[in-house]
């Protein structure tokens, strides 16, 4: 569903699943005591967690969302002959398909680890240097970059650590650089140039199918770049790169779905996670653009502009039906530290999705004809577990802590305390009123508990 009524937001995308509610309010990110530290913090699953310091340390490690369950529609799997993320079908010896043409279809999650996330194959048509003209693609794509004037500007690193957006890119080959543009960019670029009516234009015309497997593009080439950015600079401490804590396999899916323009892959129902446009505000202090990603969470928020965008790419839409609560009460428009708030709320969601949805992809035969990316949401109602506020805090720390200052009322270490304590917020106050807009300089959170005491149902 589009809804353009609602005066706060520019499109409300609700992906409402035929069997399932889910009216629970705030949750977590999966790295729970682990996430990487700063704005860019990246992290998707058959083991259930009993409790959500579980399901953090599920993710940080092995669980994968989109692989290893042990599937027991067995009839259903010989039918579909489904390409699990594992796959089953056995095409090639690590289970990837190529088409007569020689084009990698589908790419096995042993493929995907050992040739794009640990190689230097092209991670969109999976070909080697030598094979093909390679090129710099940018993470953060050059024409946003012009469109709001940030090509000197700097993205902060999971390490803390500064780095200038006009660098920050990625290999890709010089054929998938060109499709890219092709696909996404040119289209992209041109609704954003024009604003709300542009992007309003856009998704009138095309749904959100072009726009949120950009935002997956972008979060895994954010990814794939942290591959080659030292954890510490001072190699006498040791050679560790930023991509050392991640398990490569759990973001199969999301690669999945960047590649499906060159598959030509099907999007199924329910695929498609949670995405929310939002109107968003701020001072003439204010850059006008901001990034952010949750990786345990699987979380991506970007604001270009007036224009805040919201995805989580493995809850099937759940999450945004989960925060309801929340966006029910936002009845102004964002500032811009109101709008890196919902995106913690957002992500905590997903951390405290009990029965998170599964993906695979099928095929019609072994030449990966007709391939189709599949969603299996939970059966019934969505579950979610009992609100960990230590853990919603904790993201709204890693989120908003640069937005702490001291003030006449706390110090700086005080209200990032109580921000991790998930006491604090920039979006409500006491009552769960929300807070109007202000000038950059009272951008400071307000003692409130409202959040902390809304339980997930």
């Amino acid at each position: 569903m589009v809804d353009f009524e609602r005066n706060k937001l520019l499109i409300l995308c609700k992906r409402r699943l035929k069997r399932t509610s889910a009216s629970a309010s705030l949750q977590t990110p999966a790295h729970q005591y682990e996430v990487p530290e700063s704005r860019h913090e990246h992290s998707v699953g058959e083991h259930r967690p009993s409790s959500i310091s579980e399901r953090f340390r599920l993710r940080s490690r092995k669980a994968c969302r989109t692989r290893g369950k042990s599937f027991a529609r067995s009839d259903l799997i010989e039918v579909l002959r489904i390409l699990w993320h594992y796959p089953v079908m056995p095409v090639t010896i690590d289970k990837s398909i190529y088409d007569k043409a020689g084009r990698l279809r589908f790419c096995s999650i042993d493929r995907f680890v050992s040739e794009i996330c640990e190689g230097n194959h092209c991670f969109i048509c999976g070909r080697k240097p030598r094979e093909v003209s390679f090129n710099r693609e940018h993470v953060i794509p050059n024409w946003l970059l012009r469109h709001v004037d940030m090509h000197s500007g700097s993205i902060q690193l999971p390490n803390g650590l500064l780095h200038r957006y006009g660098s920050y890119t990625i290999p890709c080959c010089a054929e998938c650089n060109t499709r890219l543009a092709e696909h996404f960019e040119k289209a992209i670029s041109e609704a954003f140039r024009q604003g709300l009516i542009g992007v309003r234009a856009l998704v009138e015309s095309e749904g959100t199918e072009r726009l949120y497997q950009w935002m997956a593009l972008l979060f895994v080439k954010m990814h794939l770049k942290d591959k080659t950015l030292l954890q510490n600079p001072d190699t006498r401490l040791g050679r560790f790169y930023i991509s050392d804590r991640y398990d490569w396999s759990t973001f199969h899916h999301m690669h999945c779905l960047v590649r499906a323009h060159y598959t030509g892959a099907k999007i199924g129902d329910y695929v498609h996670g949670s995405i929310l446009f939002v109107e968003v505000g701020g001072s003439s202090e204010d850059e006008h653009f901001d990034i952010a990603t949750v990786t345990g969470a699987y979380t991506l928020y970007i604001r270009i502009k007036d224009i805040a965008i919201y995805t989580v790419f493995d809850d099937a839409g759940i999450c945004l039906q989960a925060i309801e609560p929340i966006l029910s009460r936002i009845t102004g428009i964002m500032n811009s530290a109101q709008a890196r708030e919902l995106a913690a709320e957002l992500a905590a969601a997903n951390v405290h999705l009990k029965t998170p949805p599964s993906f695979g992809t099928i095929a019609s035969n072994a030449d990966g004809d007709q391939l189709e990316i599949v969603a299996f949401p939970p059966e019934g109602n969505a579950e979610f577990f009992s609100k960990d506020n230590n853990a919603v805090g904790y993201i709204k720390r890693q989120i908003l802590g640069n937005f702490c200052q001291t003030t006449a009322d706390h110090t700086r270490e005080e209200a990032l305390e109580l921000l991790g304590l998930n006491e604090y917020s920039f979006l409500f106050n006491g009552e769960g009123v929300f807070v109007a807009e202000g000038c950059k300089e009272d951008l400071q959170p307000v003692r409130s508990q409202w959040s902390h005491l809304t339980n997930p149902v």
